[in-house]
């Protein structure tokens, strides 16, 4: 009996030894996983401000200051990003208590700093572009009785989402009679009991190609979406057709000499009129929800120019235009069409310094020549310069971030763009404008494909698993001991 005895007492002692070390301190202190990447707007474009890093066993804490976040961009060097914070998390990247396999990291963006893009003649996605997530040196992550020494990420992200650009619709192609093929961007409000406007907005010149997600993200198009505007103009529809190249195309030329960019204008219309108005008009005819009185179109740049041409050519289909920093060359507007264009809406947005479409070859004379046809409803918001408004981004010298003078299509999505002589904001005087709209005779080519997009969200998982394992060995030397404590007695 004694040996059974001590052969019991070995077997309990020698049983807690073996499953000591395994709940005590995780063996592996290795923790694998990957990320999804965040991809927000802002008034200088696009920039990562956010990843959600999923590993393969749960945590109850994560410290930033033991993280090491480093970028991989085309045509760049490495770049160690700066951590705001990092937290646990679900899924989403909302803050949980408790345990997760989830944590999220917040970090820092800035006109200079983090950006996912690349110009190459236009803005495009940058390829390679990743991020490597690790621990810095001699820093462990201890989460309990677990340390882990190693975090070992895939730097393929598994996702990347656009924060409010996931609310656009980038499935939309158009080919119209003369061959031209658009892709498009489209953005539509919640149903109502009413019909309501459109916005069409035509992208800047770096904006151009076949990807409808730059033509969006490349300027901060998604504040046309934001709720204060879209609370302004009654929940309106976005339209937003990519130019396959530049909209000025057969317009002008352009070069670049050692004082700035040089616009030769060829004074013929861009070869994009006819397509494009047979894309917005196939869009429109495909949506009896949109109310036809109030059409309304507004661009930057190269748009700013095809915002004019357009107005020009199909002045009866749109109710108002917003032309930015346009690019139509005041020379081509004739005492005729200044007239066409008298009780037309216009609001006219550029900076007094642009200094890359010279405001004296082009919004200058443009709004004199109309000030001359005696225009009844024009409107103009002409800042001396472009700087941060938001208190965020400042330059070297502790002053708000100075942008291009180019860029005053930024106050324009920050609903900033207010009437010199005036307190009269640009959506706000835009939602009360409304036409009769006559049809023009365009003929439409094929049949607008405009999908449903669709999103699918998984359920979160969070919370604790019950540790069965541990009950059952607990179980195990609770048997033991029963068994002594009977042999025992029965000796």
């Amino acid at each position: 009996m004694k040996n059974t005895k001590r052969f019991l007492l070995c077997f309990v002692m020698l049983f807690s030894l073996a499953i000591a070390p395994v709940y005590a301190v995780n063996s592996n202190h290795v923790l694998n996983g990957t990320y999804s990447l965040i991809v927000d707007e802002y008034d200088w474009g696009v920039a990562t401000p956010r990843v959600i890093v999923n590993v393969d066993q749960e945590i109850t804490t994560i410290d930033k200051d033991v993280l090491k976040v480093v970028e991989t961009k085309e045509n760049a060097e490495d770049f160690q990003r700066t951590i705001v914070d990092a937290y646990i998390s679900d899924q989403n990247g909302q803050k949980v208590e408790g345990a997760s396999k989830y944590f999220t990291i917040d970090l820092k963006v800035s006109p200079t700093e983090g950006s996912p893009f690349i110009y190459k003649s236009f803005n495009e996605w940058a390829d390679p572009y990743y991020l490597t997530i690790s621990l810095k040196e001699n820093k462990e992550i201890i989460d309990g009785q677990n340390e882990y020494d190693t975090l070992n990420i895939d730097t393929n992200y598994t996702s990347r989402s656009l924060s409010a650009g996931d609310q656009f619709d980038y499935s939309g192609r158009y080919q119209a009679t003369d061959g031209t093929n658009y892709s498009f961007a489209t953005y539509s409000p919640a149903k109502d009991d009413h019909k309501n406007a459109l916005v069409v907005w035509l992208n800047g010149g770096g904006e151009g190609g076949t990807n409808p997600q730059i033509a969006v993200l490349g300027n901060k198009v998604t504040g046309l979406i934001s709720p204060e505007i879209q609370e302004k103009l009654g929940n309106a529809y976005v339209f937003v057709p990519q130019c396959p190249t530049l909209w000025m195309d057969g317009y002008g030329d352009f070069e670049f000499t050692e004082s700035g960019l040089k616009f030769t204008p060829r004074h013929t219309p861009s070869t994009y009129v006819k397509s494009l108005m047979e894309c917005i008009k196939a869009y429109v005819d495909s949506n009896d929800d949109i109310d036809t009185s109030r059409i309304y179109i507004g661009g930057c740049s190269n748009g700013g120019y095809m915002t004019m041409q357009m107005v020009l050519s199909y002045t009866d289909y749109f109710a108002a235009a917003f032309p930015i920093c346009t690019g139509f060359d005041a020379s081509d507007l004739s005492e005729k069409d200044a007239q066409k264009l008298k009780d037309f809406p216009l609001f006219i947005t550029y900076c007094e310094n642009d200094d890359t479409l010279d405001p004296n070859q082009f919004s200058r004379p443009l709004i004199e020549k109309l000030k001359a046809a005696n225009a009844t409803n024009l409107h103009v918001f002409s800042p001396d310069d472009v700087h941060d408004t938001s208190g965020l981004y400042n330059g070297e010298d502790g002053k708000p971030y100075q942008y291009s003078t180019h860029w005053s299509w930024i106050y324009v999505f920050n609903g900033e763009a207010i009437e010199d002589d005036t307190s009269l904001e640009l959506f706000s005087w835009l939602s009360k404008q409304s036409k009769q709209v006559k049809n023009e005779n365009v003929e439409i080519a094929d049949k607008v494909e405009d999908s449903q997009k669709t999103t699918e969200k998984t359920a979160v998982k969070t919370g604790d698993n019950s540790p069965i394992f541990t009950y059952m060995s607990l179980l195990a030397v609770a048997s033991c001991a029963y068994l002594l404590i009977a042999h025992k007695e029965y000796e």
